[in-house]
């Protein structure tokens, strides 16, 4: 599946702009969505983003409520 945007007659780039190969590859881009709110310091821990689409993937039983602290998390988000 590719996700793609046009912006003011221009393709975004960038994220917008990204083919997801695999389930394995949807799963990494939406976690890094949901762990953005705290690699850029507006809340502490994942859940505190109260804006999230994390809280429905909780009541899914998808993530745990702590999913994102440093023993979860699955990969460095910082290197992106």
């Amino acid at each position: 599946m590719c996700v793609s945007n046009v912006m003011n007659g221009n393709l975004a780039t960038s994220f917008l702009g990204t083919c997801l190969r695999n389930e394995t590859d949807y799963i990494r881009h939406v976690d890094y969505i949901h762990y953005n709110p705290v690699k850029h310091g507006w809340v502490t821990r994942v859940a505190d983003w109260q804006y999230s689409s994390f809280h429905r993937f909780v009541e899914r039983g998808i993530y745990s409520a702590e999913w994102g602290t440093d023993v979860d998390l699955p990969y460095d988000f910082d290197r992106s």
